[in-house]
Protein backbone atom coordinates (compact mmCIF):
# COMPACT_ATOMS: atom_id res chain seq x y z
CA UNK A 1 0.00 0.00 0.00
CA UNK A 2 0.76 3.37 -0.94
CA UNK A 3 1.83 5.73 1.90
CA UNK A 4 -0.68 8.18 2.19
CA UNK A 5 0.82 10.59 3.35
CA UNK A 6 2.00 14.20 1.83
CA UNK A 7 5.40 13.72 0.01
CA UNK A 8 7.84 16.07 1.10
CA UNK A 9 8.66 18.81 -1.24
CA UNK A 10 11.59 21.03 -1.47
CA UNK A 11 10.86 24.80 -0.43
CA UNK A 12 10.60 26.73 -3.06
CA UNK A 13 12.96 29.30 -4.07
CA UNK A 14 12.09 32.53 -5.83
CA UNK A 15 12.81 32.40 -9.63
CA UNK A 16 15.57 34.44 -10.65
CA UNK A 17 13.90 37.50 -12.12
CA UNK A 18 14.52 37.06 -16.34
CA UNK A 19 15.83 40.51 -17.96
CA UNK A 20 12.65 40.72 -19.53
CA UNK A 21 11.01 40.88 -16.31
CA UNK A 22 13.39 43.41 -15.00
CA UNK A 23 12.77 45.25 -18.37
CA UNK A 24 8.72 45.34 -17.33
CA UNK A 25 9.07 45.54 -13.75
CA UNK A 26 11.34 49.49 -14.69
CA UNK A 27 8.36 50.28 -16.87
CA UNK A 28 6.04 49.74 -14.39
CA UNK A 29 8.06 52.16 -11.95
CA UNK A 30 8.41 54.42 -14.97
CA UNK A 31 4.82 55.04 -15.52
CA UNK A 32 3.76 54.75 -11.87
CA UNK A 33 6.43 57.66 -11.48
CA UNK A 34 4.80 58.99 -14.71
CA UNK A 35 1.41 58.76 -13.43
CA UNK A 36 2.58 60.67 -10.10
CA UNK A 37 3.89 63.88 -11.70
CA UNK A 38 1.08 63.49 -13.86
CA UNK A 39 -0.57 66.79 -14.08
CA UNK A 40 -4.54 67.43 -13.24
CA UNK A 41 -6.74 69.07 -15.52
CA UNK A 42 -7.04 71.59 -13.24
CA UNK A 43 -3.41 72.24 -13.14
CA UNK A 44 -3.22 72.12 -16.81
CA UNK A 45 -6.15 74.67 -16.62
CA UNK A 46 -4.51 77.23 -14.36
CA UNK A 47 -1.23 77.00 -16.35
CA UNK A 48 -3.66 77.56 -19.49
CA UNK A 49 -5.28 80.25 -17.88
CA UNK A 50 -2.14 82.52 -16.69
CA UNK A 51 -0.52 81.60 -20.01
CA UNK A 52 -3.97 83.80 -21.52
CA UNK A 53 -3.75 86.15 -18.93
CA UNK A 54 -7.02 85.22 -17.28
CA UNK A 55 -8.20 84.27 -13.51
CA UNK A 56 -10.80 81.43 -12.78
CA UNK A 57 -13.99 83.41 -14.04
CA UNK A 58 -12.16 84.02 -17.22
CA UNK A 59 -11.87 88.01 -16.76
CA UNK A 60 -8.52 89.11 -18.25
CA UNK A 61 -6.14 90.56 -15.15
CA UNK A 62 -5.73 93.73 -16.98
CA UNK A 63 -9.31 94.29 -17.21
CA UNK A 64 -9.67 93.84 -13.11
CA UNK A 65 -6.84 95.97 -12.94
CA UNK A 66 -8.45 98.98 -15.11
CA UNK A 67 -11.82 98.40 -13.20
CA UNK A 68 -9.95 98.89 -10.05
CA UNK A 69 -8.36 101.56 -10.85
CA UNK A 70 -11.59 103.59 -12.26
CA UNK A 71 -13.64 102.56 -9.30
CA UNK A 72 -10.75 104.09 -6.90
CA UNK A 73 -10.80 107.54 -9.07
CA UNK A 74 -14.31 107.48 -8.71
CA UNK A 75 -14.09 107.02 -4.94
CA UNK A 76 -11.18 109.33 -4.79
CA UNK A 77 -13.09 112.18 -6.65
CA UNK A 78 -15.88 111.60 -4.18
CA UNK A 79 -13.78 112.58 -1.49
CA UNK A 80 -12.63 115.44 -2.97
CA UNK A 81 -15.95 116.82 -4.15
CA UNK A 82 -17.16 116.33 -0.39
CA UNK A 83 -14.10 117.99 1.11
CA UNK A 84 -14.48 120.95 -1.40
CA UNK A 85 -18.33 121.18 -1.01
CA UNK A 86 -17.54 121.52 2.71
CA UNK A 87 -14.86 123.88 3.35
CA UNK A 88 -17.02 125.73 0.57
CA UNK A 89 -19.67 125.77 2.08
CA UNK A 90 -18.20 126.45 5.88
CA UNK A 91 -16.40 129.71 4.51
CA UNK A 92 -18.78 132.39 4.50
CA UNK A 93 -19.09 133.56 0.48
CA UNK A 94 -17.45 136.67 -0.27
CA UNK A 95 -20.24 138.80 -2.00
CA UNK A 96 -18.70 140.62 -5.08
CA UNK A 97 -20.60 143.33 -4.20
CA UNK A 98 -21.87 144.06 -0.39
CA UNK A 99 -23.54 147.11 -1.50
CA UNK A 100 -25.99 145.60 -4.03
CA UNK A 101 -26.51 142.43 -1.24
CA UNK A 102 -27.40 145.13 1.33
CA UNK A 103 -29.52 147.31 -1.35
CA UNK A 104 -31.86 143.99 -1.86
CA UNK A 105 -32.07 142.99 1.51
CA UNK A 106 -33.23 146.79 2.66
CA UNK A 107 -35.22 146.41 0.08
CA UNK A 108 -36.90 142.81 1.18
CA UNK A 109 -37.30 144.40 4.38
CA UNK A 110 -39.52 147.33 3.35
CA UNK A 111 -41.61 144.95 1.00
CA UNK A 112 -42.25 142.98 4.18
CA UNK A 113 -43.36 145.76 6.25
CA UNK A 114 -45.51 147.23 3.39
CA UNK A 115 -47.07 143.75 3.41
CA UNK A 116 -47.60 143.76 6.76
CA UNK A 117 -48.77 147.47 7.27
CA UNK A 118 -51.62 146.37 5.27
CA UNK A 119 -52.67 144.53 8.38
CA UNK A 120 -51.51 145.74 11.31
CA UNK A 121 -50.62 149.34 12.58
CA UNK A 122 -46.62 148.85 13.07
CA UNK A 123 -44.52 150.90 15.28
CA UNK A 124 -43.22 154.23 13.66
CA UNK A 125 -39.55 155.59 13.77
CA UNK A 126 -37.87 152.02 14.11
CA UNK A 127 -36.50 150.18 11.30
CA UNK A 128 -37.25 146.52 12.34
CA UNK A 129 -34.79 143.74 12.18
CA UNK A 130 -35.44 140.79 9.70
CA UNK A 131 -35.10 136.79 10.28
CA UNK A 132 -36.50 134.05 7.89
CA UNK A 133 -37.99 130.92 9.60
CA UNK A 134 -35.61 128.06 8.11
CA UNK A 135 -36.67 125.20 11.13
CA UNK A 136 -40.23 125.98 11.72
CA UNK A 137 -40.79 122.58 13.78
CA UNK A 138 -38.03 122.83 16.02
CA UNK A 139 -38.66 126.57 17.10
CA UNK A 140 -42.32 125.72 18.01
CA UNK A 141 -41.51 122.79 20.36
CA UNK A 142 -38.82 125.74 21.56
CA UNK A 143 -41.06 128.89 21.98
CA UNK A 144 -44.91 128.61 22.06
CA UNK A 145 -44.94 131.84 20.39
CA UNK A 146 -44.14 130.65 16.82
CA UNK A 147 -46.85 128.39 16.95
CA UNK A 148 -48.56 127.87 13.39
CA UNK A 149 -45.67 128.91 11.92
CA UNK A 150 -43.79 127.62 8.64
CA UNK A 151 -40.48 127.28 7.21
CA UNK A 152 -40.42 131.02 5.07
CA UNK A 153 -41.99 133.11 7.50
CA UNK A 154 -40.66 136.18 8.05
CA UNK A 155 -39.91 137.26 12.12
CA UNK A 156 -39.91 141.15 12.08
CA UNK A 157 -38.13 142.62 15.70
CA UNK A 158 -38.54 145.93 16.59
CA UNK A 159 -36.07 146.31 19.77
CA UNK A 160 -36.76 150.09 21.18
CA UNK A 161 -40.31 148.87 20.64
CA UNK A 162 -39.92 145.62 21.97
CA UNK A 163 -42.41 144.03 19.88
CA UNK A 164 -41.74 140.76 17.47
CA UNK A 165 -44.08 139.98 14.65
CA UNK A 166 -44.41 136.97 12.36
CA UNK A 167 -45.81 137.43 9.01
CA UNK A 168 -46.06 134.54 6.69
CA UNK A 169 -45.56 135.81 3.26
CA UNK A 170 -47.09 132.74 1.38
CA UNK A 171 -49.88 132.82 3.17
CA UNK A 172 -50.48 136.72 3.32
CA UNK A 173 -51.21 136.63 7.22
CA UNK A 174 -49.74 137.83 10.43
CA UNK A 175 -49.06 134.49 12.18
CA UNK A 176 -48.51 136.33 15.52
CA UNK A 177 -47.68 139.34 17.50
CA UNK A 178 -46.01 139.08 20.86
CA UNK A 179 -43.52 141.09 23.23
CA UNK A 180 -39.58 141.20 22.97
CA UNK A 181 -37.90 139.95 26.30
CA UNK A 182 -34.10 141.22 26.24
CA UNK A 183 -32.21 139.60 29.02
CA UNK A 184 -29.35 142.32 29.25
CA UNK A 185 -27.05 139.91 31.15
CA UNK A 186 -23.93 141.49 30.86
CA UNK A 187 -25.99 144.31 33.48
Amino acid sequence: MADKTKPKTKAKAKPKPKKDDIKNQDNVENVSEDISNTKTDKDIDTKVEKKNGKDKKGVKKETKRIITLVIFIIILAGIIFGIFVLVRGLSSPSPENPQEDQLAIQKEIEDVIEKIGNHLILPEGETPTMATVVDAATLIEEQPFYRNTIDGDKVLIYTQNQQAIIYSPSRDIIVNVGPVVINDQDQ
